[in-house]
């Protein structure tokens, strides 16, 4: 009796571990726009403040190592490192996330916003997504518009 309680016990959680990951795969990014850029401690340094919208139709997570790379011509000419975001259950909800963005040497912060070339310019995005129970995925996007995934506020 106590295999048969213990092998339903099992199924039930294999169950509801293979739903949950099937709603997992359905939270998408709805928006995310630039609110405010502020200069950094030194010239090649910038903060910028995003705001995340995200359709979560499942539990809560948490996003962590967000990273990644700018690219004009398939040059890197900046790398980014974001805060830690944790996004709640069944919501459709916009999140503020702090971004560090640091020039590749040579450049500067003007330089870089003014270049004329931001409608140009691609980035790859990586982060770890961390369900419940420890469960984590990293998260990959390569070659995104950076146009299109920041809004045209540059």
């Amino acid at each position: 009796m106590k295999r048969t309680i213990s092998k339903l016990a099992a199924i039930v959680l294999a169950a509801l571990m293979l739903c949950s990951c099937a709603a997992y795969r359905r939270v998408s990014l709805t928006s995310m726009a630039v609110d405010g850029i502020t200069p950094g401690e030194v010239n090649r340094e910038m903060n910028v403040m995003l705001k995340v919208g995200l359709d979560n139709p499942a539990g809560k997570f948490k996003i962590e190592d967000v990273h990644g790379e700018i690219y004009s011509a398939d040059v890197c000419v900046a790398r980014f490192t974001g805060e830690p975001l944790v996004i709640e259950g069944h919501r459709r909800e916009t999140y503020p996330m702090n971004c560090k963005v640091t020039l590749e040497p040579g450049g500067t912060i003007m330089a870089f916003l003014r270049g004329g070339h931001v409608k140009d310019m691609t980035m790859d995005l990586h982060g770890v997504a961390r369900g419940p129970l420890g469960i984590k995925k990293k998260v990959e996007r390569r070659g995104l518009s950076v146009v299109e995934v920041v809004g045209k506020v540059l």
